[in-house]
């Protein structure tokens, strides 16, 4: 059995993979693995690599709920980061804070 304390950290981000926000969301992505990267080149975050989870809310707030639910329940993500509009941090903390209590 795998424990969060022998395994990576897993960072989920949700971001716009398709849709109208997707040259931003790309962007995001394309950051968010560099500084991964640069992060597990050094030794990781207190001695853990970290691994991403990209999920796309394709420029809708009911799919970034949606996968924001998947990444908690099904990948047990360590965090979830994302949300260009105010809209879209809601639809996340949804599943992710007030659900996972």
């Amino acid at each position: 059995m795998t424990t969060s304390i022998n395994r990576p950290a897993r960072v989920g981000l949700i971001t716009d993979q398709t849709g109208a926000l997707s040259f931003m969301g790309i962007a995001n992505v394309n950051v968010a693995k560099m500084v991964i990267d640069v992060i597990n080149t050094g030794g990781g975050l207190l001695a853990r690599p970290l691994q991403l989870l990209v999920g796309d809310r394709a420029t809708d707030d009911s799919v970034a709920e949606a996968v924001a639910a998947r990444l908690v329940e099904q990948a047990a993500v360590d965090v979830v980061v994302g949300g260009i509009y105010s809209s879209t941090r809601q639809a996340i903390k949804r599943p992710v804070v007030d659900q996972a209590e």
